[in-house]
């Protein structure tokens, strides 16, 4: 059998700049560990660290074999400068859209309660041939909100007070909006809604 003789560049060695083969074989080129095999390979520099194609730097072997190049992390000012732009156009935009929705709320649970003590005061009259004045009942048979079949409204979650006056056959229910700025609408004995002091927002 005819022997076969080996190069040293058979076994891919690359010689140049390396006076032996272990020498060629410490300092072969490195590849990135990807999900898809090698990356490319890792140009060696100075202290240990080697630096990927794309200009990242990666801290020794086993970080280059997580294949997780470290970036620099952080935000330049302007960067900063158009986030806070945008985050204040939008709050200008929002919030007095956010401000409306919830006067508009303020304002039908107001008009729905007013239509609540419409039908409870319609209910007492019925038994009692006159209306009670709820919001300062003088006795039996008018005792106070639970007269008219509900529980005190003033109570409640809403910034809006409730009022009652009556006299025989004849009430006003009021609601007040309790900011300070007067708004008001009212409903009588024949359900005559008066919105005009507290328009709908």
């Amino acid at each position: 059998m005819a022997r076969r003789s080996f190069r040293i560049s058979d076994f891919g060695f690359r010689m140049s700049g390396f006076s032996n083969p272990q020498s060629a074989i410490r300092n072969r080129p490195r590849h990135r560990a990807t999900a898809f095999g090698r990356g490319p390979a890792l140009r060696p520099r100075a202290g240990g660290r080697d630096v990927a194609p794309g200009g990242a730097w990666c801290q020794g072997a086993t970080g280059c074999a997580r294949g997780a190049p470290q970036f620099s992390l952080g935000f330049t000012l302007a960067e900063v400068l158009v986030t806070i732009v945008i985050v204040g156009i939008l709050a200008a935009i929002a919030i007095p859209r956010y401000r409306k929705t919830i006067e508009r709320g303020y304002w039908r649970e107001a008009q729905d309660l007013l239509m609540t003590i419409y039908h409870g005061e319609r209910a007492f009259f019925f038994t009692n041939t006159a209306y009670c004045d709820a919001d300062n009942p003088t006795g039996a048979p008018c005792t106070g909100w639970r007269s008219i079949h509900m529980d005190n409204p003033n109570l409640g979650s809403i910034p809006v007070t409730f009022s009652v006056t009556a006299s025989g056959s004849s009430f006003t229910a009021t609601a007040t909006r309790a900011d300070g700025s007067g708004r008001t609408m009212t409903i009588d004995q024949n359900r005559n809604v008066d919105t005009s002091a507290w328009p709908q927002p």
